[in-house]
């Protein structure tokens, strides 16, 4: 998942104070391995990587956009004192 912000702004009222975030995000599929099924592909990442596990950093594995788009959001709490 990435999340990248567009924007930020605050909204400091009498009794309230919050943000306000215009956000783009993305949902990516890493395959780790080409097996058929899940099961496959965890023991094809297994049997290349095992014991070898710095060798995981410096691979390239396919990337899969799976869904993207943007929203707003916001958080706000309240400032009475009570």
């Amino acid at each position: 998942v990435v999340l990248s912000p567009a924007s930020l702004t605050t909204d400091v009222g009498k009794d309230s104070e919050g943000y306000r975030a215009e956000i783009s995000w993305s949902v990516f599929k890493v395959d780790l391995a080409m097996g058929i099924n899940i099961s496959s592909s965890v023991n094809m990442f297994t049997e290349k990587f095992d014991g070898k596990w710095n060798d995981v950093k410096s691979s390239e594995f396919p990337v899969k956009l799976i869904a993207s788009g943007a929203t707003i959001a916001s958080s706000t709490q309240s400032t009475k004192n009570t």
